[in-house]
């Protein structure tokens, strides 16, 4: 079941309040509101995982923002940012993409342990796995990790495309 967004502010508003470079990926305030920003002052601040930036009373994350002024319309589902850097908006940078679609371009994770995306371990052998719509599916178990880590890239590059990252 995908995740309920929230409705942003038109595109008209959007536009009057800011101004979007799609070279840099920064939104900039065209308007002078009382709490002390100026036109041309950068709007929003970084979070670890996003760029937040508020509108009328509401906080919106800004790569949600910048599709709404570019394409007139809120996402279908989510944003991805193709390099993985949730800081960089810039236009060539975002694209729509399902939540698996967006997992899967997310790198392995910090604490993975054996460090190969795709793979743990099984008693003394490797398991490669592959997670599509939130149901996990195992592509075997290998003697080394890498072989294990093959396995998953060539299945994730067939059903996530463009999508796919290997960590």
């Amino acid at each position: 079941m995908p995740i309920k967004m929230i409705t942003l502010p038109s595109q008209a508003r959007l536009l009057e309040l800011f101004a979007y470079d799609p070279a840099t990926g920064i939104l900039r305030r065209k308007t002078s509101p009382a709490n002390g920003y100026f036109p041309g002052d950068i709007v929003g601040f970084k979070t670890r995982k996003n760029i937040v930036v508020g509108v009328d009373r509401h906080v919106y994350v800004a790569h949600r923002l910048i599709w709404k002024m570019v394409m007139g319309r809120d996402p279908i589902e989510q944003i991805d940012h193709r390099n993985g850097d949730p800081h960089d908006n810039r236009w060539n940078n975002l694209r729509e993409a399902t939540a698996s679609n967006n997992t899967a371009n997310r790198g392995r994770w910090r604490k993975h342990k054996i460090g190969l995306k795709g793979v743990s371990t099984n008693y003394h052998h490797f398991r490669a796995r592959l997670q599509i719509n939130k149901i996990r599916y195992d592509l075997g178990t290998f003697k080394t990790a890498e072989e294990a880590h093959k396995a998953y890239i060539a299945a994730a590059k067939v059903h996530f495309k463009d999508f796919s990252n290997s960590g």
